[in-house]
């Protein structure tokens, strides 16, 4: 429509073209970046009005990965250097990680010899910056709207009781032993993680307290009760300064969980 009378009919007409073009480049933008499919009628009249807080993924990751624990920094950031190693990421967009983008990627990983929950895991992170960054950009795509998660059918890995048993059973001397010995110390302190173990510094009245290294920030303490089975394995590993020697055989846990992987 237009005014077709008035002494500022054509400042009106002008006014009025200029907000349609506006109008219409943010619908052909929104249905080159694939969202108009996907948007309301209601969604795509509130989008004219909206004011965007624009915002790259870097820069979300940035704020998100804020007081994480650091081991969280140190996964997340592997993730993230796979992107930049598939593109220049740290310069891009939303509008620039589309379907295409999601697709072109997960075959670059096909390519590394990346399995597919090391692939779905990968790509969470990309889900959780589109998940943020929508409390600031509301109308903020989908680029994972049409692409089906793939899943891989996991055997079961839980030991038997008779397993157990072999293991324990089992005539092991030097680091494989002592590597078995740990192992059997987590099962029997009711799956007790390497690093718990590693910091760990002393037990109490018959019992294990601490706050597992995972869930720190959230302030959780664990009591564990130490069984004859495990309490063997501790006078024979104690350590000096902390409840077992792990520390005084390794510098770090990283540095004891790869002589693990190697041993057992």
């Amino acid at each position: 429509g237009e005014v077709i009378g008035g002494k500022y009919k054509k400042q009106y007409n002008s006014a009025l073209m200029r907000m349609l073009v506006q109008y219409e480049d943010k619908i052909t933008k929104l249905k080159a970046m694939g969202r108009l499919r996907v948007m309301t009628a209601k969604q795509i009249r509130d989008y004219q009005d909206v004011v965007i807080t624009e915002e790259t993924p870097i820069q979300t990751y940035m704020r998100m990965i804020e007081g994480a624990h650091p081991k969280t920094k140190r996964i997340r950031n592997a993730i993230i250097n796979s992107y930049r190693g598939f593109c220049d990421f740290d310069n891009y967009h939303y509008d620039d990680i589309t379907e295409d983008w999601v697709t072109s990627y997960i075959k670059y990983l096909e390519k590394r010899g990346l399995q597919v929950c090391t692939i779905n895991h990968y790509l969470s992170l990309i889900k959780a910056l589109f998940i943020e960054a929508r409390k600031q950009m509301p109308f903020l795509h989908n680029p994972f709207a049409y692409i089906k998660t793939r899943h891989r059918k996991v055997r079961k890995r839980n030991l038997s009781v008779s397993q157990v048993r072999e293991i324990i059973n089992y005539p092991l001397k030097g680091n494989k032993a002592y590597h078995r010995d740990m192992f059997l110390l987590s099962l029997f302190l009711v799956g007790m993680n390497n690093v718990d173990m590693f910091q760990c510094k002393e037990m109490r009245h018959g019992r294990i307290e601490y706050i597992r290294s995972k869930i720190e920030r959230h302030g959780y303490s664990l009591s564990v009760r130490v069984e004859p089975e495990a309490m063997e394995i501790i006078n024979k590993y104690r350590g000096k300064k902390t409840l077992l020697d792990m520390c005084e055989r390794y510098t770090c846990v990283e540095c004891f969980n790869s002589a693990s992987a190697r041993n057992l």
